[in-house]
C-alpha cells in the first residue's frame, strides 16, 4: 500500500506532482477564480468564492490520503465497447484531464445523466459520510464552472454558460451554508 509520504496527487508526470489532495484542490480552484476575473465573466455572489471555499476545506479534501487514477473525461462518447454476446471494453479515450486523486473526482458524476446501475457499479453509494458530502458538492461545483468556462470562453455559447455558472453558484451556496453550519 501507498503510504502517505509517498502519495503524489494531481497530474500524472511529468506535471508537478503534489503531496496532498487538498492542495491540488486549491490549486484548481484559484485557476478557476483566476480565469473567472482574467476574462470578467460575472463573478458568484458575496462569500461564494470557489478558492475560499476550498481552503477551508483543505482538511476534508486531504482525507483522500491514497490516490487513485481518474479518468477526468469519462463519458459514453470517450469509452469504445464491443459485443459478441458479451460487452468488453476495448479502449478509453481522451486522458487529458487524468488526475491522480479521489475516486470521486470524475465530472460524470455531477454533470451528466448516467444510469444507476453506472454508480453503483462504479462504487458509489448513497450512504456517505459528511466529508465525501462535502467533497462532492464541491465537485460538482467545480465541474459545473469548468463547463460554463468552457462554453462562453470555447463555444462563445452564453445562454449555456450562463445557466451552467447560475448552477455553479447553486452548488458553491449550497457548500458554505453546510460549512456554516459544520464549523
Amino acid at each position: 500500500s501507498i503510504k502517505r509520504a509517498e502519495a503524489q496527487f494531481g497530474f500524472p508526470l511529468p506535471m508537478r506532482p503534489y503531496r496532498t489532495w487538498g492542495f491540488f484542490i486549491k490549486q484548481l480552484a484559484r485557476m478557476l477564480v483566476n480565469d473567472m476575473s482574467k476574462y470578467s465573466l460575472r463573478r458568484f455572489k458575496p462569500g461564494i468564492n470557489p478558492f475560499e471555499i476550498a481552503c477551508s476545506m483543505e482538511s476534508v479534501f486531504n482525507e483522500i490520503s491514497v490516490p487513485v487514477l481518474v479518468h477526468g473525461d469519462l463519458w459514453p462518447r470517450n469509452i469504445l465497447i464491443s459485443s459478441n454476446g458479451e460487452y468488453k471494453i476495448n479502449a478509453v479515450l481522451d486522458w487529458e484531464r487524468a488526475v491522480w486523486g479521489d475516486p470521486d473526482f470524475e465530472w460524470v458524476f455531477y454533470c451528466y445523466n448516467m444510469p444507476q446501475s453506472f454508480y453503483e457499479s462504479y462504487g458509489m453509494t448513497r450512504h456517505v459520510s459528511s466529508s465525501t458530502k462535502m467533497r462532492r458538492l464541491f465537485y460538482k461545483g467545480y465541474y459545473l464552472l469548468c463547463a460554463s468556462l468552457e462554453e462562453i470562453l470555447h463555444f462563445g455559447r452564453k445562454k449555456s454558460h450562463i445557466n451552467l455558472l447560475n448552477q455553479a453558484e447553486a452548488a458553491f451556496s449550497l457548500l458554505v451554508k453546510y460549512l456554516g453550519k459544520k464549523i
